[in-house]
């Protein structure tokens, strides 16, 4: 798949949204706010996805509340 950079401090929900849904490698580090509903699209992301730590904690921990229920 293809490897996609975002190079910003923050993204909209409809962004993320529209983002989750890519296929590859999406590179997000540059980061540094997540609002609930854009931390919630990006959980359902099936590639593999680059967060700053304290962001992909948030993002993690959505998935394991998806993968317990």
């Amino acid at each position: 798949g293809d490897r996609i950079f975002v190079l910003v401090t923050s993204i909209s929900d409809a962004d993320a949204k529209s983002l989750s849904k890519h296929e590859g490698y999406l590179d997000l580090s540059g980061l540094t706010t997540l609002s609930d509903a854009a931390a919630e699209s990006l959980s359902k992301y099936q590639g593999e996805l680059s967060l700053g730590y304290e962001l992909q904690r948030k993002v993690d921990s959505l998935k394991s509340g998806k993968e317990a229920s």
